[in-house]
């Protein structure tokens, strides 16, 4: 997606609902300084929209009346003038036009869009030559509707998103670095995105089950996008000390029943170890003989470290993940090692440092991973 975007070809990106489309088109599109970004629902406007407001003497007229007028009165000054969006890009200069949803607009919005996509012409505006245009919309099977009619499929290029569990669950849980603003404390809903997560771990196969029935299709069902709502409903339930009936119902109604019964056994049997009594005392670590409690007790640990860090914690996280080391767990410490090591580069003004013979166990897992950097060392 990034090298299409530089090399200004328009891209289509195809993919399940809820896997978090549209989150990567706005990181990307930022990441790369193309904005403004601008969205477009194509499915909830007028072909006028695309093709341009029709005025015949600056008076709006019917988009009919103004072709017809165009071929049959040439004494009338016919004009098509672009909606708000257009000029917001006209006038940047630059930036990105992104089309959520496309394949569920109706075949006349599609057709109007064509010029858009392909010229970059609205109305009788030609847009500025560093817009890019990019589309998104669900898989043919998974889309509601209508899907993309022939002649504006082959005006892109056509990308095709899937989930990676293992990708996810490593990215969820520091949520890609940036957790945004929620009304908890960030802490409170770090320890549930890293209960999810450790249950998708156990469970890859369950992060996304797009229902195959039409009847189930409009309930609950498991996703990225729903295992994300699920941590955040479990950390509102925590914090306002909701019941067991209420945490219940939060799950299934995020979830679904079956996947949601599975979590809420899993969760019961978790027994996780408290991270700060780890913290006061590393060489009480022993390693869970589950691998998902294993997995989710370090990383509570480099996230207890990370939520009140200073020099003493982490080096005791260091000794924990050490130990973990020892007896066996070095893959399973993984991501707890790379939440350690991000931390001492983010905040180098506390200047965290670890003994040298605490971390060299993990060279060969950070150099495949290519975090073995000088900036993460002593």
């Amino acid at each position: 997606m990034s090298l299409a975007l530089q090399a200004n070809i328009p891209v289509m990106l195809h993919g399940s609902p809820g896997i978090g489309k549209t989150s990567m088109v706005t990181e990307q599109v930022h990441f790369l300084g193309m904005t403004p970004l601008v969205t477009i629902i194509a499915s909830i406007r007028e072909p006028s929209d695309f093709l341009g407001l029709p005025f015949v003497d600056d008076v709006q007229v019917p988009l009919e009346q103004a072709i017809d007028l165009d071929h049959l009165d040439r004494r009338k000054k016919v004009r098509f003038i672009p909606g708000e969006w257009a000029y917001r890009l006209k006038d940047a200069g630059r930036g990105t036009l992104f089309f959520d949803e496309l394949p569920t607009a109706a075949p006349a919005n599609q057709n109007a869009v064509m010029r858009i996509i392909l010229e970059g012409v609205v109305g009788e505006e030609t847009l500025p030559s560093a817009v890019r245009r990019i589309a998104a919309g669900n898989s043919p099977e998974e889309s509601a509707g209508w899907y993309l009619t022939p002649p504006l499929a082959n005006r892109f290029l056509h990308l095709h998103c899937k989930v990676d569990p293992a990708q996810w669950v490593e990215n969820f849980i520091p949520y890609w670095g940036h957790p945004p603003k929620i009304e908890f404390p960030e802490e409170n809903w770090s320890y549930w995105r890293l209960i999810v997560a450790s249950f998708v771990k156990v469970q890859p196969q369950l992060l996304l089950q797009v229902p195959k029935e039409e009847d189930k299709a409009g309930g609950a069902w498991s996703s990225p996008r729903t295992m994300d709502l699920l941590s955040r409903a479990l950390t509102a339930a925590d914090l306002l000390k909701a019941d067991e009936d209420t945490r219940m119902e939060l799950v299934f109604g995020s979830i679904g029943e079956g996947i949601g019964l599975q979590f809420l056994t899993w969760l019961r049997d978790l027994n996780l170890p408290d991270p700060e009594e780890l913290l006061k005392d590393p060489s009480s670590f022993i390693l869970p003989a589950r691998g998902d409690q294993a997995f989710a007790a370090l990383v509570s640990v480099a996230f207890a470290v990370q939520n009140r860090p200073n020099q003493e914690r982490y080096r005791a996280a260091w000794k924990i993940m050490k130990s973990a080391a020892a007896q066996g767990a070095i893959d399973v410490a993984a991501v707890a090692v790379k939440q350690l090591l991000q931390l001492k580069s983010d905040r180098r003004q506390l200047n965290l440092r670890t003994a040298e013979e605490d971390i060299e166990v993990f060279y060969p897992l950070l150099i495949s991973t290519g975090m073995l950097k000088s900036a993460y060392f002593p």
